[in-house]
């Protein structure tokens, strides 16, 4: 392991992938003998020489036009604009040019293209040359805008960058050119679109991005001292930010503040705190803050800019501020039963002067309507203390836990596990929350028949199980499981609601087996690679060539999703549990291999977070690898299709010259939604998984788009 600048870290990740792939050219100004603006391409003239590094003239427009037209015809290249305030005299070329051409010639041409460029302010630099217009490229389809925080993530992100398709905008902070830490020797490419937990805590989550991520480690630690303890997240990515990952950190926190450099006004923060607003509202204790720049131009005097960037103090207060609100939002609401309010002269009936309240099933979201009691973590009789968990949740979303508000005692339990319960609907009773001196006769009907019947009810219904087991022909009989329940009930549910049908075809492996004993003998290889990690990448990039299976059906609208997201139907003590591999198409075969085996890992062992069981528009399931010939799956809840892998067989095959060769085969049967999906759509989908699988080294790999 050694230590490095963001600087080096920089130069190494040019180097080396130029060396790697000869398509691969620098230019901008500046960028061949004088080594760049800052340094970073420094050496690189020397050692590949003038026509791949290139000293352009200073012509932001000009070149920025060359980079898009080489890209367009075949090569990748990385063209430095040595400040982000330039940017401005390319836009042209970047957002109608760059962005636009993959959608333009419908997926036919891709722009493998980087523009790398530097942003921020704390140098003095003045207006011009100091501003953070990430939101800017944020807000345009087709561009990715990375920001790295360190000399690891500039390496990583760079390496992925640069192999990355589609045209990315990789912002560096001026600042952190001298940035020092710690690269391994076999520092692997780093996913784009995926965040970093920096610093764990319970607390608050800090959201940050780029130079503003060390300026939130250090209000983390100032926070600490106060008994505070700030979880820091780098994203890492703007454009597609992790949504997911700050989604995970909150099911901790609950209280989320979003810190950058750029203006706050329209920024970055904006849109992370409108999304988690929208999409995960009841996790929040309290409103979003932000923490930006004044909307004002960047000064250039020392001490107004000083004044002006968003400081370690700022983002403090603005935590301080958010954990500070009375806890709210995410737990479940305890009401008292509505009091009879009629005159008449029924008698009151005497009961035992307790606190009696209702749990309700709450609203963990703005779309939900009800819920599955995956657990119960207390029993009838139990004594209950503020913040104990009540039970388990879970909803076609998320699972999440369900804490008491008061301390007292479990009376009822109104709906069981395995059992669902719309929100607002009873589903226990306890003695908390507020005191009641008298019910109605009809409450009173109501609580016999909940709270003192349930006893009754439960006591004949095992009686009749002991009867019938007298001269039961069954070896034994047990009740089916919280989470068995959970899955009939969704299997039952997808079977009945979703148009089903089936389209098949035969993949020959031979080449795909070949290829993985190599990589499985290669030294470096850290994970043993399956025939479903293959199948996994084949799918991923079949939904990249042909974007409209990409989508799902929902309540009425087709929504097609923006990355590559595919599930793994992974099998469980507790049954079938499908984890998503995200954006699976950006990954070469040895990551995804890695990922893949990893979220596998967390399903088996109950880690999963709920962010990882959330999107994607398919699942893969490999039945083939117990022996399975043949598969007719179902699809997963929430998505339109499933492709199931059947064991491989052996079958003779012609070669070139007609004699008989032994080829290895198994059989793929892609089950589709027919609201979406059609007969031609799923023939060429499984046309396009042959072709990738059966010219798997020139086709599996990172580089490979069309």
């Amino acid at each position: 392991m050694a230590s490095i600048t963001f600087t080096r870290a920089i130069n190494q990740a040019l180097a080396e992938s130029m060396a790697e792939d000869p398509s691969v050219i620098i230019l901008g100004e500046d960028v061949g003998g004088a080594g760049g603006p800052f340094g970073a391409t420094r050496g690189l003239l020397e050692r590949f020489g003038a026509r791949r590094v290139i000293d352009t003239p200073i012509s932001e427009a000009g070149f920025a036009g060359i980079a898009v037209g080489a890209a367009l015809s075949g090569l990748r290249p990385v063209a430095e604009i040595m400040f982000m305030d330039f940017m401005t005299l390319a836009m042209d070329a970047i957002v109608n040019q760059a962005a636009k051409a993959r959608f333009m010639f419908g997926g036919q041409r891709s722009v493998p293209l980087v523009f790398r460029t530097q942003h921020g302010g704390g140098v003095n630099a003045g207006p011009q040359h100091s501003q953070c217009l990430e939101a800017w490229f944020a807000h345009v389809p087709g561009l990715k805008v990375v920001c790295p925080s360190d000399p690891r993530s500039a390496y990583g992100l760079l390496l992925a960058a640069i192999r990355d398709p589609d045209p990315v905008i990789f912002v560096e902070h001026k600042r952190l050119y001298a940035l020092k830490g710690e690269l391994n020797r076999d520092a692997q490419v780093l996913p784009i679109g995926k965040s970093a937990v920096l610093r764990a805590g319970s607390d608050v989550t800090i959201v940050s991005y780029g130079a503003a991520v060390h300026t939130s480690l250090a209000a983390a630690e100032m926070l600490a001292l106060e008994g505070i303890e700030a979880e820091v997240v780098d994203l890492r990515t703007v454009q597609p930010w992790d949504q997911a990952g700050v989604l995970e950190s909150l099911t901790r926190t609950h209280v989320l503040v979003v810190a950058h450099e750029a203006v706050e006004a329209f920024g970055v923060g904006a849109e992370i705190a409108a999304r988690i607003s929208e999409q995960a509202f009841d996790l929040l204790d309290g409103p979003i803050i932000r923490v930006g720049a004044p909307y004002m131009p960047v000064p250039f005097a020392k001490s107004l800019e000083t004044e002006y960037l968003p400081s370690a103090e700022r983002v403090a207060a603005a935590a301080r501020r958010a954990t500070q609100r009375p806890r709210r939002g995410r737990r479940a609401v305890l009401e008292e039963p509505a009091r009879s309010e009629s005159k008449s002269s029924a008698a009151k009936v005497s009961l035992p002067k307790f606190e009696s309240a209702s749990i309700l099933m709450p609203k963990l979201g703005l779309t939900m309507t009800e819920g599955v009691i995956v657990s119960w973590n207390v029993g009838v009789g139990a004594r209950v203390r503020a913040g104990d968990i009540l039970f388990t949740v879970e909803t076609d979303k998320i699972a999440t836990d369900v804490e008491a508000r008061g301390d007292g005692e479990m009376l009822s339990i109104e709906v069981r596990e395995g059992e669902s319960a719309r929100v607002g609907e009873t589903v226990g009773t306890w003695t908390g929350a507020h005191y009641a001196e008298g019910i109605g006769e009809c409450e009173e009907q109501q609580v016999r028949g909940s709270r003192f019947e349930a006893a009754k009810v439960s006591a004949v219904e095992d009686s009749t199980v002991a009867r019938a087991a007298v001269n039961s022909p069954f070896h034994s009989r047990r009740l089916a499981s919280s989470w068995e329940k959970i899955s009939a009930r969704r299997l039952t549910d997808v079977a009945a609601s979703v148009p089903h049908f089936y389209a098949s075809a035969a993949v020959e492996i031979t080449a795909v087996l070949a290829l993985r004993e190599r990589l499985n003998a290669d030294p470096s290889c850290e994970t043993r690679i399956t025939i479903t990690h293959f199948i996994l990448a084949a799918a991923a990039r079949a939904h990249l060539r042909i974007p409209e299976t990409n989508i799902v059906w929902k309540d009425d609208e087709i929504l097609t999703y923006s990355t590559t997201d595919i599930g793994l139907v992974v099998e469980t003590p507790r049954g079938l549990i499908v984890p998503i591999v995200r954006d699976a198409a950006r990954l070469d075969i040895g990551p995804l291999a890695m990922i893949a085996v990893a979220i596998a890992e967390k399903a088996r062992t109950g880690n999963l977070n709920p962010g990882e069981l959330v999107g994607g528009a398919m699942s893969v399931s490999n039945v083939g690898a117990h022996g399975a010939s043949t598969l007719m799956p179902i699809i997963n809840k929430g998505q339109s299709a499933i492709l199931g892998v059947a064991a491989p067989f052996s079958v003779f095959r012609p070669n070139d010259r007609g004699e008989p060769r032994l080829a290895r085969e198994l059989n793929l049967t892609l089950a589709c939604d027919h609201r979406v999906w059609n007969g031609v759509r799923a023939a060429k989908f499984l046309g396009v998984i042959k072709e990738l699988i059966e010219d798997p080294v020139n086709r599996l790999t990172v580089k490979d788009s069309n």
